[in-house]
Formats: structure tokens, C-alpha cells, sequence
């Protein structure tokens, strides 16, 4: 399986907290695009907002927009874009960090929802926000990034959030500050955001309905497509997984 770590945002306490859920689905596909963008841009010869853009076009990008997973709404697949963009905030990579900026700019402005989501963001994110805005103004470095910051808060582009679950980075970026981020579990449930386990359930039993209804009918049922017991499996998997916490 693929093994998660989810960061849950929350302003609670204003810490941030993390909880490893072993979850056996592959990578998102939007999750390795992202990946592959910024992978792309930490590249030497790149080093401006219009270096992103041109990678941005070259990969016609764009067309992450259109994507959506199984039973997403846009607005909340629009928000997992964001959320992906945001985990590369905590890569022990100054120039992966600047590339925050960028991405959250181009994901904005390359939206098809009308009107456009703002940019989601909690009290954690925008104190990281902060920080690497400090560290980019000191080192005299990618000034197009403090000029894109200004027109993303000159447009109040940025919707504050309760908590966001933010997905990490694959495997290709292993400097994940996993140390710096002291994992204090709170009672959350932190796949808000990324999997609604009661969403897939929903799901599941629509389907079953829609199924048997046309067994009644004398109609084709069609394939068996939805794991019944999906979510009760996934929801095993987080109560093993919160009992191995308290044991600790």
C-alpha cells in the first residue's frame, strides 16, 4: 500500500499534527503531476515565475483542472489541488518552497469553476507562508515571488479554513520535515478533506440501490463496480490505527 502522512492544519492549539495511515490506493494522478512539476522546476536553469509558467505550458498543465476523483465535487477537488500544492511548504528545499507561491498563483488563475474557489488556507499554512516570505525578502532572491504574493493579497485570493489535511509529497522529495512537525494527536478526523469515508458509504449504497432496482426491472445490473465494504474496511483501518496511538 501507499503510506500517507497526513497533516491535519488545524488552528486547534495552532499545532500542527501528523497521524501515518497506511492506506492501500495508489498516488492521486493530480498528486504525481504536481510532483512531476515541481520536480521539473527545481532544476538549475530555472529560477523565475515565467521559468514556472513556460513548465507550467510546456506540461499543458492547465488541464489538471479538468480532472476528478470518483465522487469529488469540483469545489472539493479544486481544494485538493490546493492541498497538494501546500505540502511542498514543509520540503527542506528553499527553492521547492518558493515554488508554493507560484503554484498556488497558476492553480488559481487556471480554474474552470465560476466563480473561482479562493485559495484555501489555515493559521498553520499561513504562518509558513509567512516565514518563507521573510526568508525570501532576506536572501535578495526570486523578488516575481514577493510580487506575485502582493497580487495574490491585494485580490483577496485567500479563504481561511478551519483545518485543511494536506497530502506530503511523494517519495522523490524524502526531505519532508516529518522532524519538525511533532506529532500531537488530536480527536480528528484527519482524512477530512482527502477521503470522506461517510462519502464513499453514501456511494456504495446509492449504487446498491440503483442496482437492485433494475435487477426488479429485469434489466442488466451491469458489473459489480463498488466495494460494499470499502468503508467499513477503511474505517477498521483507522480505529487499528488510532488504538496502536493510545498504546504507545
Amino acid at each position: 500500500g501507499v503510506t500517507y502522512i497526513l497533516m491535519d492544519t488545524s488552528q486547534r492549539r495552532r499545532r500542527r499534527t501528523l497521524q501515518k495511515v497506511e492506506i492501500d490506493f495508489p498516488v492521486p494522478g493530480f498528486v504525481m503531476d504536481i510532483k512531476n512539476l515541481m520536480s521539473e522546476w527545481i532544476k538549475p536553469t530555472y529560477t523565475t515565475f515565467a521559468d514556472m509558467r513556460g513548465i507550467w505550458e510546456d506540461m499543458n498543465f492547465s488541464y489538471i483542472q479538468d480532472g476528478r476523483l470518483g465522487i469529488n465535487t469540483p469545489k472539493e477537488y479544486t481544494l485538493l489541488l490546493f492541498s497538494s500544492a501546500y505540502s511542498y511548504l514543509f520540503v527542506n528545499d528553499f527553492k521547492v518552497r518558493v515554488g508554493v507561491i507560484y503554484l498556488l498563483y497558476l492553480l488559481y488563475w487556471s480554474q474552470i469553476l465560476r466563480p473561482r474557489e479562493h485559495i484555501p488556507v489555515t493559521i498553520v499554512l499561513w504562518d509558513e507562508l509567512r516565514v518563507l516570505l521573510q526568508e525570501i525578502y532576506e536572501s535578495h532572491s526570486y523578488p516575481d515571488a514577493l510580487a506575485i504574493w502582493k497580487k495574490l493579497r491585494e485580490k483577496e485570493l485567500f479563504l481561511f479554513y478551519a483545518e485543511i489535511s494536506v497530502i506530503p509529497p511523494p517519495p522523490m522529495f524524502p526531505d519532508f520535515r516529518k522532524s519538525e512537525l511533532t506529532p500531537e494527536i488530536i480527536q480528528t478526523d484527519t482524512l477530512n478533506g482527502v477521503i470522506d469515508i461517510q462519502a464513499i458509504l453514501n456511494a456504495a449504497q446509492n449504487y446498491e440501490r440503483a442496482r437492485m432496482a433494475r435487477q426488479e426491472l429485469g434489466l442488466s445490473s451491469g458489473l459489480s463496480v463498488i466495494n460494499q465494504n470499502l468503508a467499513e474496511e477503511m474505517q477498521k483501518l483507522l480505529d487499528e490505527n488510532a488504538r496502536t496511538r493510545n498504546n504507545q
